[in-house]
């Protein structure tokens, strides 16, 4: 039986309450980590119905979240827009910079961008289309 497809405002929805479990992580608590690699997973298929079945409109909403800071909405935005989408050139490099803004530092979670960015960039130091 095939899916019935979502709305866009409904995907949506659901996708800008994640940033708020993932953020809540304590990594020692095996619990919180499920919380947090499901709400991950959850962001990762949310963005990828955006672009399967809205395409540019998704892309569009979802770059609305590159502004919010809260919870880092704006990174886990900008990681699934480059990810899952054909972005503009500007929305592209406003994804970028925040995620290599995010890269800077020592921290943890500079760290995980660091290797996010170097996956995305290959090993040539090239965007891997």
């Amino acid at each position: 039986m095939k899916q019935q497809k979502a709305s866009l405002a409904t995907l949506f929805e659901e996708y800008r309450t994640l940033p708020e479990a993932v953020s809540t992580v304590i990594i020692a608590d095996p619990e919180s980590l499920k919380v947090y690699n499901k709400a991950v997973k959850r962001m990762h298929t949310l963005a990828s119905r955006m672009q399967r079945d809205y395409d540019l409109k998704g892309a569009k909403l979802l770059a609305d979240l590159l502004e919010v800071e809260e919870h880092q909405a704006n990174l886990w935005a900008a990681q699934h827009l480059l990810e899952h989408f054909d972005v503009t050139e500007e929305i592209g490099e406003k994804a970028l910079a925040l995620l290599e803004a995010a890269a800077q530092g020592d921290t943890i979670e500079a760290q995980g961008w660091k290797a996010w960015l170097d996956r995305y960039y290959g090993p040539d130091g090239e965007i891997d289309d």
